[in-house]
């Protein structure tokens, strides 16, 4: 008898020490006889408000009408089947989690229930269930809060990396001690790069990373880094140029850079940076300065113009009046006529000069006409050279060309023979011996190529190019404005053509006009 009541005793101390352990875990025992539907539930602080009270052993007694009553509509279907399947036997337990009006009317509570069968009949048909809810209200909660911060971070995450990606703004990560640098941007990661390892990274070595930097900013960008790393420099803002998406081209890149992490000693352990791509604006910056030079340059020109104006006009007209005066106080024939030729050159070298400032003008209002028609190719090359042959200094004969072919195409007959007068006028001015030869070819694409070759001072190869543009004068003592070759050239790009010389210093120059004649339509 003692033996029994110690057992009993020791019974009653193990359930109410497992009913504290259960309550402190908000967990709730119950039972379920499947012949009668009804729920059996022992625990005073856990049963529905609106429940009867505790039959003769002390449970609460739950109909399973009542039971089901209890759950969400959301879940209530779902949790019959559960039951309804332990019961046919398609399962042996369950576990689900669901809302619940257990406990009080006023809000839903989250619980998790689990049940299994617990006796079968002589037939092998459940008739008693066992099982347990447990009250996770607050662990939903913070599941459910947990969760929507994740989907939130995931947004964000998604609209900073959507604005970067669209800035061309590249995060990057280091580690100095094992000389690595990473990023998870798929669209910057460097061309030769490993492919992405399992948390989506491109990798790429400190070396591999700073042989991509251009020759001329390797050391710099190199001793910025070294200084970083060694705590010498919190921070770190370079803009170099850098083979960063291939091997084809340098792009630039403005790097910034800090420590995120550092050891006990002050050495930096990890860095954080970004390195975003302003290939655009760097060349924006370029063509602005570069468009600042040529200003400059142009305005240098365009003063040096004005003075060379002045006096290229002085000159003439000065020398007009002054053998104007002479001749009219002369009586002397020899004299006279000498005077008259003096003042007639001057007259024509004006005149060149005026038609010069007028067809710039012109050329730059874009307001120069063109005369379209059949052009004669020998026919204008003979009189050209007839009407300039007086102008000829001796010493240099001026003749025309050779064997040359019968050609005949559509095109401004004026400003060709604009264009074949400069050329020949300046051969003019710097060929002293030898000779001046115009002459023409016509190529198999029906290109015309007009040209004028001479024995003279010839032009440096570096400054061939610069003979074309605007106020540019090879002898600044020779009469002329610098604007002949300039306007021949623009004449004929207008007319869809192209010039160009081939010159060598102190054996004589060639310079040549291709023109293509036009289509009636065009």
């Amino acid at each position: 008898l003692r033996s029994l009541v110690g057992s009993e005793m020791c019974i009653r101390d193990r359930n109410m020490t497992l009913s504290s352990v259960l309550s402190l875990a908000r967990v709730i025992p119950w039972e379920c006889d499947l012949k009668k539907r009804t729920f059996y539930c022992d625990y005073k602080a856990y049963h529905p408000t609106h429940s009867a009270g505790p039959d003769e052993q002390g449970r609460y007694v739950i109909p399973m009408d009542q039971y089901f009553a209890g759950i969400h509509p959301d879940f209530r279907q779902q949790a019959i089947r559960m039951i309804d399947e332990l019961v046919e036997g398609v399962r042996k337990e369950f576990n689900e989690t669901y809302l619940v009006h257990w406990f009080n009317n006023r809000e839903w509570e989250w619980v998790q229930v689990q049940s299994g069968v617990a006796e079968h009949d002589a037939e092998g048909q459940p008739v008693h269930l066992i099982g347990s809810a447990q009250r996770i209200t607050e662990q939903k909660r913070m599941e459910m809060a947990l969760r929507e911060a994740s989907e939130d971070l995931t947004v964000k995450n998604a609209t900073l990396s959507s604005v970067l990606s669209i800035a061309r703004v590249i995060p990057w990560f280091g580690d100095p001690d094992a000389g690595i640098f990473w990023c998870d941007y798929d669209t910057y990661h460097p061309a030769g790069a490993t492919g992405p390892d399992a948390s989506g990274n491109y990798t790429l070595s400190v070396k591999a990373y700073f042989n991509r930097i251009h020759p001329d900013y390797r050391a710099q960008a190199l001793d910025q880094y070294t200084d970083l790393v060694e705590g010498r420099i919190g921070e770190l803002h370079e803009t170099y140029p850098v083979h960063w998406n291939d091997d084809r081209e340098y792009e630039w890149v403005e790097v910034q850079s800090s420590v995120s992490r550092q050891s006990p000693d002050g050495k930096t352990r990890r860095l954080f940076g970004s390195a975003r791509v302003v290939t655009a604006q760097k060349r924006m910056e370029e063509s602005l300065c570069e468009a600042k030079e040529q200003a400059e340059r142009s305005n240098t020109l365009k003063s040096a113009f004005l003075a060379n104006m002045s006096h290229e006009i002085r000159t003439p007209l000065n020398a007009i009046i002054g053998f104007s005066e002479l001749l009219a106080q002369t009586d002397d024939p020899q004299e006279r006529q000498e005077y008259a030729g003096i003042v007639s050159r001057n007259n024509e070298l004006l005149l060149q000069l005026i038609n010069d400032i007028l067809d710039l003008s012109k050329i730059e209002a874009g307001t120069m006409e063109f005369s379209y028609g059949e052009v004669n190719a020998g026919a204008l090359c003979t009189e050209i050279v007839e009407s300039m042959r007086l102008r000829n200094p001796q010493g240099v004969t001026l003749s025309l060309a050779e064997g040359l072919s019968e050609c005949h195409f559509l095109g401004d007959r004026a400003r060709i023979t604009q264009v074949l007068t400069n050329f020949i006028t300046n051969a003019q001015k710097f060929t002293e011996q030898g000779h001046i030869r115009l002459g023409y070819a016509v190529r198999e694409d029906d290109t015309v190529r007009f040209y004028v070759e001479d024995t003279g001072i010839g032009i440096e190869a570096e400054r061939q190019e610069e003979i074309f543009n605007r106020f540019i004068k090879l002898d600044s003592f020779k009469q002329g404005t610098g604007l002949g070759l300039p306007i021949c050239k623009n004449l004929v790009e207008r007319m869809g053509g192209s010039i160009g010389v081939d010159s060598r210093r102190g054996e004589g120059s060639c310079f040549c006009l291709l023109y293509t004649s036009p289509s009636p339509r065009d």
